[in-house]
């Protein structure tokens, strides 16, 4: 009896570090790591899956989080499944991501979901989970509730804040009274009254993290916020701005469509269109460079003579020719601008009024350019 009362203090300890720092990431995973530590059995029947052991249970795990990007899980409520024994919980969230790899059969791949997800889960003596079981729930009933959990933290909120003054007009940073007087805080930088030292040069430059998911008032996504902080139905570049996209890639969803719908890709020229665009050979080349050819004998219509030497060498070179450095000559009976000899040598001919055809035979070529 002391030995279990004692685990389950321990246990007790874990969800107070936690309560007491909930932001900190790293003890939120040292505590999830800890608590979890006992558990024996993970089901999911929507993935058919029934792990036994702690290493095949935290690879099922890892392969879920590794599949779903931005991950967020909020907490809607706990509550017992097995009356007032309390040995089996019941944890309901509403969880928002976007599955980046084909795992859960029934959600969309690269689309933003919110689903709800009840967690039913069995503690051992010391308070712990030995097994638990996730199942994917509606999600509108969950949020019902948050809603119903907003109203009344606002009705509090209302309640606590009755007493101040209701005037708009604010110094960021002046101390703010109630109406007998007493001093309960400091005014932030929307003029609300709250009990903390608002920082009132940086509050405003930043106001959203480039790249977060953003939502409306009603937590329903409506995109993800861009480097200029307005939120769009396109993924940001927040890293660079000079190449702010990956050919092929999806840059817009119709969110109104059951599961998400694309409706654009990204362009080789990063703009955003509704046509899927041909990326292996549209980057092959610079727009400004020319496109060259071979010819027989002489460059006719609709292809033209190669003027420099520099285009002879980039034109062996975009041809795959062998001998990419060109032998200049100046001749009046070989073929004009750039071609070939027998062995397969590049050389290019200056006098370019030449009236020559080329003879045909061995490596014998005539590189031309498009006019």
């Amino acid at each position: 009896m002391v030995e279990r009362r004692r685990k389950q203090f321990e246990t007790l300890k874990l969800f107070f570090v936690l309560m007491s720092d909930p932001e900190n990431v790293k003890v939120r995973k040292d505590v999830v790591q800890k608590l979890l530590s006992d558990v024996e059995v993970l089901m999911i029947p929507a993935l058919q899956e029934e792990r036994h052991g702690a290493e095949s249970i935290n690879e099922l795990r890892q392969e879920i989080f590794d599949a779903m990007h931005n991950l967020t899980i909020h907490m809607v409520d706990i509550v017992p499944e097995d009356g007032e024994e309390g040995s089996i919980i019941s944890i309901r969230t509403i969880c928002k991501a976007t599955q980046v790899k084909p795992i859960f059969p029934h959600l969309p791949v690269g689309v933003p979901v919110q689903i709800g997800l009840k967690i039913s889960v069995a503690l051992n003596s010391a308070w712990r989970p030995r097994a638990s079981c996730w199942n994917f729930i509606p999600v509108e009933p969950l949020l019902e509730i948050c809603n119903m959990q907003d109203m009344v933290k606002l009705m509090d909120t209302t309640t606590t804040t009755r007493k101040t003054t209701t005037t708009t007009m604010c110094e960021c940073g002046a101390k703010c009274y109630d109406d007998d007087g007493n001093w309960i805080g400091f005014y932030q930088p929307d003029c609300d009254c709250k009990d903390i030292e608002p920082d009132c040069d940086t509050t405003t430059t930043r106001p959203c993290e480039c790249g977060a998911q953003c939502y409306d008032d009603f937590g329903n996504w409506m995109g993800w916020y861009q480097p200029d902080c307005e939120c769009q139905d396109i993924q940001p570049d927040c890293e660079t701005t000079t190449q702010p996209c990956e050919c092929g890639e999806p840059c817009s969803y119709d969110s109104t469509a059951a599961g998400g719908v694309v409706t654009g890709w990204w362009q080789p020229d990063c703009e955003c269109k509704d046509v899927q665009p041909d990326c292996e050979t549209t980057t092959t080349k610079q727009s400004d460079d020319p496109v060259f050819q071979e010819a027989q004998r002489q460059c006719t219509d609709p292809l033209c003579t190669i003027d420099t030497l520099a285009k002879c060498e980039m034109a062996a070179q975009q041809l795959g020719w062998s001998d990419t450095t060109a032998n200049p000559i100046s001749s009046t009976t070989v073929v004009a601008g750039c071609s070939t000899n027998n062995g397969g040598g590049l050389r290019f001919n200056d006098v370019l009024t030449s009236a020559a055809a080329h003879p045909t035979g061995g490596q014998k070529r005539v590189f031309c350019m498009e006019c």
